[in-house]
């Protein structure tokens, strides 16, 4: 979903990251024209920008144990 709504945007996306705790999407310009930004972006070294999505989930999650996963104790 996200592949999609980049591009057609004008973007070309890629992922990086643990893939466990943390995930990063990289949106490359690929297009003679793309959208502007509608939140403004943190400036990062090597004239990098990051904008940094917030999900209400995200405050809500909280580590699983592998006991939890299987059933507790069983």
């Amino acid at each position: 979903m996200a592949r999609v709504l980049a591009w057609s945007e004008g973007y070309a996306i890629t992922m990086h990251g643990s893939f466990t705790r943390d995930l990063y999407l990289l949106a490359v310009p690929w297009a003679d024209r793309v959208c502007e930004p509608e939140h403004p972006p943190s400036e990062k070294p090597h004239g990098r920008l990051a904008w940094t999505p917030l999900y209400a989930l995200q405050s809500q999650q909280s580590p699983v144990q592998a006991s939890e996963q299987k059933g507790g104790d069983q």
